[in-house]
């Protein structure tokens, strides 16, 4: 896989197909504009704060394994055995 190919991907399964659904989703339930930005703005600190945990736990778990990894160390295996179960049955189950 090339790196535009790979790149592609990622980008698919971040951003997917809700960037076309999801803004009529956020108008119908805020009532103005400034308020529908500020509703986006929350959730960009939001999924900032989680990508600085994640990248804060990287550092202290330097393995392969990513989030498995965390919770086996500071939860227990059987937390990241079920987490990776349900990973593997509901988030990416369109693999060729």
């Amino acid at each position: 896989m090339g790196l535009i190919r790979a790149t592609s991907l990622v980008v698919g399964i971040i951003v997917g197909a809700s960037i076309f659904v999801q803004p009529s989703e956020v108008s119908r339930h805020v009532s103005s504009i400034p308020a529908m930005f500020a509703v986006w703005l929350g959730a960009g600190v939001m999924s900032l704060a989680g990508a600085l945990v994640c990248a804060e736990l990287a550092a202290a778990f330097p393995k392969t394994g990513g989030i498995y990894v965390y919770l086996k160390e500071t939860m227990s295996p059987q937390v990241a055995f079920l987490w990776g179960w349900a990973m593997f049955w509901s988030a990416h189950p369109q693999r060729k």
